[in-house]
C-alpha cells in the first residue's frame, strides 16, 4: 500500500460482533489435546526459540492473536506477546499449522462457535496483519450501571459511544439514579398523566418490556428497577386499585433468551413469574391485561401489519383470550413446545371478570415504560395519531401504508419514560418523563467546525437507519449540516417473507452485499472525507440462535467478504481503515446479546503503535482525528473523570 491519504477514512461497524473468551480458550485447549506429542515438541521448541513462556502455549494457536489479551495485561506485555507469536507462526510448518486451523474448525463446530466455525481466514489475516485490540463494549463503559452481572452492550449506546469523543453516558443510568435518591417519584410529567386519569376517572395504561432483572439478561430497551418504582408509584404513593392500571406485557426473546418468559436460566425463574410475584406484593395481578411478542408491539421497520396488530390488541378487536395468568401461561408453554418463540407469541387479552377484554379507553392515560428510542416510536406514534409521522416514516423506507385504521380519536394522555423522537412532544402532545439531550462530543455534531467543511457519508440499512443517524450523530434525528450524505438501503420487507426480525434469517447475508457496493462507490466516485457503514447481519441473524446456527455462519461469512472487498478497495486507493462493532452477540450460542469485548482493528501504515490498552469505543471518534491530524477538542475536558475521556487507539512513532 502506498502512502495514506490523511484526507480520507473508511469506518466499518459490524453488529454484534465480539469474541468470546471463555469458548475459544475450551477448543484451543481441545486443539492441542489433540496433537500428537511429536507436534507439542515442534511448537515447544518454536516457543523456546523466541523466548515464549511456556505459559503462554496456547497463544501462538489463536486464529486472531490479539483475542488472547485482557484487561488485566499491560500494553507493553501484549506488544511483546504479539511480536513473538507472529514470529512463532511464520515458524510453524505449513502442514501442521493446516492442521491446527483445520482442528479448530472442527472443534469449533461442536461448540457452535459462529467466529471461528464460520472459518473466516481471511478476516482473521487482516485482524493479525494490523493493529487489532480488544475493546470494551458493556457496562460503565458503554454509559450504564456499574453492577454484576455486567450490563450487555447493545447497538444504541455502541453506535453512540463510536461516535462520542468522551464516554456517552445513557439515560437507563439517569433514571436509576433517580430512583435511589426519589426523584423519580417526583417526576412532574409523569405524575402529571397519573394524576390527568384520576380527574378523568380513566385507566392509566402502561406497556414494559419484560427484561432486564440484572445487566445479563436484557436490559437494551428496559430495566426491571424501573417497572419496579413505577408500580410502587401508583401503588403506594398514588393508592390506586389495580382495575385502574392496566399493563402491557411485552415478551423478549431475543436481548434475553428465546423462551425467557417462562424459564430464564437453570438459576432464574421466567420474567412471567418474576411479574407475577412483584404484582402479587401490590395485590395486582389483575392489572396484567395484555402480553404479546416484541416483534409486533415493537416493531421499528415500519411494517404496517405490525402497527395495525398492536392496534387491533389494545383495542379488544383481535387478540387471543385468556381466562387467567395462569391461562396465558398455558398458552405460552404450547406455543413455545411448537417452535414459537418470545418475540413472535400473537396477542394475548387476559379477560376481565364480565368475560370482556380488556381496551384502551377514551381519555385513558399511557405511560411507556421503555427507554431505547427506535422500537418505540411506531407504538407512540399511533397511540398519538401520528398519521403524518408513521406515513412519512414509512415512506422513508420503500414503505406504503393504507393507514385506513388510523384516526381512532382516543384522545390519550402520553407520557414516554424517556424521549422517542422530538416530533412527539412538538406536534403530538406526548410528555417526557426523562429527555434526552443531544451529545455535545459527538464526532459528527462537531465534524463541520473542526475539520473544516470536510464532507462524510452514512450507509446502511432501513431496519438499522438508526445506527447510522440518530445513534452515531449523538442522538440527533436530522442534520441540517451540508456536510452529510446518506444512503438507507431498504431491508428485506413482507413482500419477500420477512414479517418481523425474527424472519430475517431467510436473508442472513441482509443487505452486506448492496451497502459494500454503495461503500466500493464511495471510495471510486466521489471525495467524501469520511464513510461511515453498518452491517448488520451478525447482529440480527444472531438474535435467531441457537436454531438459526447454519444461517449465523453465512452472516458472519458475508460480513467477511464485504470487510475484505471494502479494505481492498480501500487499501487501493489509500484509505486508512478502522473496523470495529457495537456490541457481542453472535459469539455466544443463543438469542441475546453479550457483555463480552468486540475488537477494533486499525489498518494504517504509517509507522504508529498502540497508545492504551484496552480500548473502549468512545476511543474510535478521536482515532478517526488522530488519523486526519486534527487536534481532539475534549482532550483536556475538565468536567470528565479522566479514565472516561476518549484518546487515540494508535499515536505517531
Amino acid at each position: 500500500m502506498n502512502e495514506n491519504n490523511d484526507n480520507r477514512l473508511l469506518l466499518i461497524i459490524t453488529d454484534g460482533l465480539g469474541f468470546n473468551p471463555s469458548t475459544s480458550e475450551k477448543i484451543i485447549i481441545k486443539v492441542w489435546d489433540n496433537l500428537s506429542s511429536i507436534e507439542k515438541n515442534q511448537l515447544f521448541n518454536l516457543y523456546k526459540k523466541n523466548n515464549l513462556d511456556q505459559s503462554l502455549y496456547l497463544a501462538p494457536l489463536y486464529p486472531i492473536s490479539s483475542e488472547i489479551f485482557n484487561e488485566n495485561h499491560n500494553l507493553d506485555f501484549m506488544i511483546s506477546i504479539l511480536e513473538k507469536i507472529t514470529k512463532i507462526r511464520s515458524e510453524i510448518p505449513t502442514s501442521l499449522l493446516k492442521k491446527i486451523n483445520k482442528k479448530i474448525y472442527t472443534i469449533s463446530e461442536e461448540f457452535k462457535y459462529v467466529p471461528w466455525s464460520s472459518n473466516c481466514e481471511n478476516l482473521a489475516e487482516i485482524r493479525n496483519n494490523n493493529h487489532s485490540i480488544p475493546t470494551k463494549a458493556s457496562g460503565i463503559w458503554v454509559g450504564y450501571e456499574d453492577i454484576k452481572p455486567t450490563v450487555q452492550g447493545n447497538s444504541e449506546t455502541g453506535h453512540q459511544q463510536i461516535g462520542n469523543l468522551t464516554l456517552a453516558s445513557q439515560i437507563p443510568l439517569e433514571i436509576s439514579e433517580s430512583i435511589k435518591n426519589k426523584s423519580f417519584y417526583e417526576n412532574s410529567n409523569l405524575n402529571s398523566c397519573i394524576n390527568k386519569a384520576i380527574q378523568n376517572n380513566t385507566k392509566i395504561n402502561f406497556s414494559f418490556l419484560l427484561s432486564g432483572t440484572n445487566g445479563s439478561n436484557g436490559r437494551v430497551h428496559s430495566a426491571w428497577n424501573h417497572l419496579e418504582a413505577f408500580l410502587k408509584l401508583v401503588f403506594i404513593e398514588y393508592k390506586l386499585p389495580p382495575e385502574k392500571v392496566q399493563m402491557q406485557a411485552i415478551l423478549d426473546g431475543r436481548d434475553s433468551g428465546n423462551f425467557s418468559s417462562i424459564k430464564n436460566s437453570d438459576k432464574e425463574e421466567g420474567f412471567l413469574y418474576v411479574l407475577k410475584n412483584l404484582l402479587k406484593k401490590y395485590h395486582a395481578i389483575k392489572s396484567l391485561c395484555w402480553i404479546v411478542g416484541r416483534s409486533s408491539a415493537m416493531d421499528r421497520d415500519f411494517r404496517e401489519e405490525a402497527a395495525y396488530s398492536d392496534f387491533l390488541h389494545l383495542t379488544g378487536q383481535k387478540y387471543q383470550p385468556a381466562k387467567s395468568f395462569s391461562d396465558a401461561i398455558s398458552f405460552i408453554e404450547t406455543q413455545h413446545l411448537r417452535g414459537t418463540n418470545d418475540q413472535s407469541i400473537p396477542p394475548i387479552s387476559i379477560l376481565r371478570d364480565n368475560n370482556e377484554a380488556p381496551i384502551i379507553n377514551t381519555n385513558d392515560s399511557f405511560i411507556n415504560l421503555n427507554f431505547r428510542s427506535d422500537r418505540q416510536r411506531i407504538k407512540t406514534a399511533w397511540l398519538s395519531d401520528s398519521k403524518k409521522y408513521l406515513l412519512n416514516e414509512a415512506k422513508s423506507r420503500g414503505k406504503n401504508w393504507k393507514a385506513d385504521w388510523l384516526g381512532h380519536g382516543l384522545n390519550l394522555n402520553i407520557c414516554t419514560l424517556a424521549e422517542y423522537d422530538p416530533y412527539f412532544e412538538e406536534k403530538s402532545h406526548v410528555k417526557v418523563a426523562y429527555k434526552i439531550n443531544p451529545l455535545d462530543d459527538n464526532l459528527l455534531y462537531q465534524w463541520k467546525n473542526i475539520t473544516q467543511n470536510k464532507t462524510y457519508t452514512l450507509i446502511g440499512e432501513s431496519v438499522k437507519s438508526a445506527h447510522v443517524g440518530y445513534f452515531i450523530r449523538g442522538r440527533r434525528e436530522e442534520t441540517k449540516d451540508k456536510n452529510e450524505f446518506r444512503k438507507i438501503i431498504p431491508s428485506h420487507s413482507v413482500n419477500e417473507g420477512v414479517k418481523s426480525d425474527t424472519d430475517f434469517y431467510l436473508f442472513p447475508e441482509m443487505r452486506n452485499k448492496e451497502i459494500t457496493q454503495e461503500v466500493l462507490n464511495e471510495i471510486n466516485s466521489t471525495n467524501h472525507n469520511l464513510i461511515i457503514c453498518n452491517l448488520a447481519s451478525t447482529d440480527m441473524i444472531g438474535h435467531c440462535l441457537p436454531e438459526k446456527y447454519e444461517e449465523a455462519k453465512i452472516a458472519y461469512k458475508s460480513v467477511e467478504k464485504s470487510i475484505c472487498l471494502m479494505v481492498e478497495a480501500a487499501e487501493i486507493n489509500n484509505i486508512p481503515i478502522i473496523i470495529t462493532s457495537d456490541h457481542g452477540n453472535i459469539e455466544d450460542h443463543d438469542s441475546s446479546h453479550s457483555a463480552n469485548e468486540i475488537l477494533t482493528t486499525i489498518i494504517f501504515n504509517k509507522k504508529t503503535k498502540l497508545s492504551h490498552f484496552p480500548a473502549r469505543l468512545f476511543d474510535i471518534g478521536p482515532t478517526i482525528l488522530e488519523i486526519f491530524g486534527i487536534k481532539n477538542p475534549t482532550k483536556n475536558k475538565l468536567n470528565l473523570d479522566k479514565k472516561f475521556l476518549g484518546k487515540s487507539i494508535i499515536k505517531f512513532k
